[in-house]
């Protein structure tokens, strides 16, 4: 692969070399720098439309249209209230970050999609030839929907914040002679910090998830077209290894489950469902007794399991 020639070229093989599968591990170098200055990005041009959007509702905190927030009775109605505004603001926030990405950015993932696919169907000694809908443009697609779908999962923490900022008594009193835009600018600097930094808590392993995703992808359709018709599940069991991993390693996959997934699967990523492709594609370390191991296994079919898992699909 010629993105994994250049950083050996730079870094070293050596280094590359103590990862479990160096071509992969090269394409994540390469893309979480970039990955993560799109989100950068999106948190900065999202915070500002949220500031814009903010002073605009200072506008109102001085209306009694407004004003009912903080003395609406009973509870419950102002409380209903609340969370539509609430919730009105937090959708402009992830709207504003669901923008895809740029141009440079779409052709370098969508080369890097490229690689993953070609080179995990030549750990095969297969050459891919890509079938619609398994494009590079999906790749990248996929990556934009991974990690724009981090505002809802911080949407409690956004969300706590802005009730007490529209709740604010004081504020509303101000307002009833002029604008105030500190409390604003107060406001999204709170929420900069957590939003922005969250990064290194989730992007490097939503990077990570994804390029492993796609080595697989590119395993299984290089020997399907090569007549692979059973694949077993094979891992490091290193000290990195975990307990489901451990338990998985050798066990054969449903190759019939495993196409009827990732059909569902990028039919979910065309329509821009994150839900969907959670549910249909999982990443959380499984946990329990075997009889579960067996069942989550025999619903997930291709690796990876969770994030940071290195098993791979195996010709049997």
């Amino acid at each position: 692969m010629d993105l994994y020639r250049f950083l050996r070229g730079v870094f070293g093989s050596s280094n590359l070399a103590k990862q479990d599968v160096p071509e992969v591990e090269a394409v994540i170098t390469a893309i979480d720098p970039l990955a993560r200055r799109f989100w950068e990005r999106k948190v900065e041009a999202s915070l500002d439309y949220l500031m814009e959007t903010l002073q605009t509702y200072e506008e109102r905190l001085g209306t009694d249209e407004v004003d009912a927030l903080a003395s609406i009775s009973p509870g419950k109605a102002r409380n209903s209230a609340l969370e539509r505004e609430t919730a009105a603001i937090i959708a402009t926030l992830e709207e504003r970050m669901s923008a895809p990405f740029g141009a440079v950015g779409a052709r370098a993932i969508e080369s890097a999609g490229k690689d993953l696919l070609r080179e995990g169907a030549l750990a095969l000694d297969v050459r891919l030839a890509l079938p619609s809908p398994l494009e590079a443009t999906t790749a990248r697609r996929d990556l934009s929907l991974l990690l724009s779908g981090r505002v809802p999962a911080h949407a409690q923490e956004l969300a706590d914040p802005l009730r007490g900022y529209l709740l604010d008594r004081s504020l509303r009193d101000a307002l009833r002679g002029s604008r105030v835009t500190d409390r604003t600018r107060a406001w999204v600097a709170a929420v900069r910090g957590p939003l922005g930094g969250s990064w290194e808590a989730w992007g490097p392993q939503t990077v990570d998830a994804w390029a492993y995703r796609w080595h697989n992808v590119g395993r299984f359709l290089g020997g399907e077209q090569n007549g692979v018709r059973r694949w077993v599940a094979v891992n490091p069991n290193d000290e990195r290894t975990t307990r489901f991993c451990r338990w998985v390693h050798g066990k054969v996959i449903s190759a019939r489950r495993t196409r009827k997934k990732l059909g569902a699967y990028f039919e979910a990523v065309s329509a821009g469902d994150r839900e969907t492709m959670r549910s249909t594609w999982p990443l959380e370390t499984p946990q329990g007794s075997s009889a579960r191991f067996r069942r989550i296994f025999g619903d997930l079919g291709l690796p990876p399991y969770h994030f940071r898992c290195r098993t791979v699909a195996q010709p049997a």
